[in-house]
């Protein structure tokens, strides 16, 4: 079984084999939700899993950035081979300096959104 750890690393690996002289790799998991409404009715009430990749590339100072909703291994090979030809035939960015050498962290911040959302799709339908 394919991990999201197996998933960032082949895209690093790939994509630094294929010529990305910088990669920074994100996998979001989590759920979505969504209420539909037609003729004052609720038409649609779902809930589903979602995963996504977000892929900065860089080759030099040639910048871009791909998404890949739902990553498999094919997935992420097309992706990332069709987005670093792709990136070959771009201007140079001159704004962009490179990546930052040294690792940073910073503080955790609470309270940033109001954790009753967690439970709001069971019960919104009523409300809504």
């Amino acid at each position: 079984m394919t991990t999201s750890f197996d998933h960032l690393q082949q895209t690093v690996t790939l994509a630094q084999k294929l010529g990305a002289t910088e990669v920074i790799a994100s996998l979001t998991e989590g759920l979505n939700y969504q209420i539909r409404f037609s003729e004052s009715k609720i038409d649609i009430s779902k809930q589903w899993d979602q995963s996504l990749l977000e892929v900065f590339l860089a080759a030099g100072q040639k910048v871009t950035e791909v998404d890949i909703f739902a990553p498999t291994a094919k997935k992420i090979e097309e992706a990332i081979t069709t987005t670093l030809k792709f990136i070959k035939k771009m201007p140079n960015n001159e704004l962009y300096a490179g990546m930052e050498k040294t690792k940073q962290s910073f503080p955790s911040i609470a309270g940033l959104y109001d954790k009753r959302t967690e439970e709001f799709y069971e019960r919104a339908p009523e409300p809504v």
